[in-house]
């Protein structure tokens, strides 16, 4: 044992803590960083954060249409959980022997044999285990074509400046990203979109209709 003590790294995971700004800066640049809170999280973890915001974004948001969406964010943080906890057993088990993690990695369906007289197929049994946990990643990936065929094209800052023109005149003030959160504008944006819907549905029963030039 060593005396050094562990560092501690954590992110942001809720929409109601990241302002708008950053997760615009996220959504169209990927800029994974401004998660962090401390420490050095891993990709994986900032990304699964991230998924974790989008969902309660795209939640609040209320729309019907987000509901698969949601669904898909949901196994890609399980599966990416499962490829993160596999690989860090793995490596530890490579390392020490730890009978509890042989436990967890036999509860997950992978088949573990500790034998001292025979090392040889003990370091197979792991091998086996991390090349198999390489499946998920494909999984993964599969899972992230489907999103990005659930959402369409990706964000751009303008599609966001168009949002904040609404809102803003919807609220009758200036909405500025920087001072408003991510679950806030959802909240706000699924009002404002409401409200037209009810003025079209208006516009409807007084037999009047948009006229096109």
């Amino acid at each position: 044992m060593t005396g050094t003590s562990e560092i501690k790294s954590s992110c942001i995971e809720h929409a109601t803590d990241i302002t708008m700004d950053a997760f615009i800066d996220i959504m169209v640049e990927g800029r994974y960083e401004l998660l962090v809170k401390e420490g050095q999280p891993s990709d994986e973890d900032l990304k699964r954060a991230w998924n974790l915001i989008y969902a309660e974004y795209m939640d609040a948001m209320g729309d019907d249409g987000y509901k698969k969406t949601i669904g898909i964010l949901r196994d890609i943080n399980i599966l990416s959980w499962q490829h993160q906890r596999i690989t860090t057993l793995v490596q530890v088990l490579s390392v020490y022997y730890v009978p509890e993690a042989v436990k967890e990695l036999k509860k997950m369906g992978y088949s573990i044999n500790y034998d001292p007289g025979n090392l040889t197929a003990y370091q197979i049994d792991l091998q086996r285990a991390y090349e198999r946990a390489k499946t998920l990643l494909t999984k993964i990936s599969i899972l992230q074509n489907d999103l990005k065929s659930a959402t369409g094209k990706a964000s751009t800052r303008q599609d966001y400046q168009t949002m904040f023109i609404s809102l803003s005149e919807y609220a009758k003030y200036q909405v500025h990203p920087a001072q408003i959160s991510a679950f806030q504008f959802a909240v706000m944006m699924k009002r404002c979109n409401e409200y037209a819907k009810g003025l079209e549905k208006q516009l409807h029963k007084g037999g009047k209709s948009w006229q096109k030039n």
